[in-house]
């Protein structure tokens, strides 16, 4: 195989990971609104323990370092808390209203 296939695979997988958290993300601006509405706390420091675990459980499982899965979804999580409480997103109809 050469460079530019490992380049290009690798790109690929890239673009993949964009769309997903583009998914994510917009899930949390609707979950920004449900919380809002039922004026529940943006930040739940002990759902983000609990999936820090298991995340890292995960990451063990498959052989991947629990310090960079910890770290990244430390990332992860700042940048929800973030969307959430942005509220340019809380006047936009939620796709979740009928929850």
């Amino acid at each position: 195989m050469k460079l530019q296939n490992f380049r290009f695979l690798l790109d690929e997988i890239d673009n993949e990971l964009f769309e997903i958290l583009t998914t994510r993300f917009a899930i949390i601006r609707d979950l920004g609104r449900y919380k809002k509405k039922r004026v529940i706390d943006v930040y739940q420091p002990l759902r983000e323990k609990e999936m820090l675990v298991s995340r890292k459980e995960t990451a063990k499982k498959l052989g991947l370092s629990e310090v960079f899965i910890g770290d990244f979804f430390r990332l992860i999580f700042r940048e929800s808390r973030r969307i959430q409480s942005d509220k340019t997103y809380h006047s936009e109809k939620s796709n979740f209203d009928n929850l």
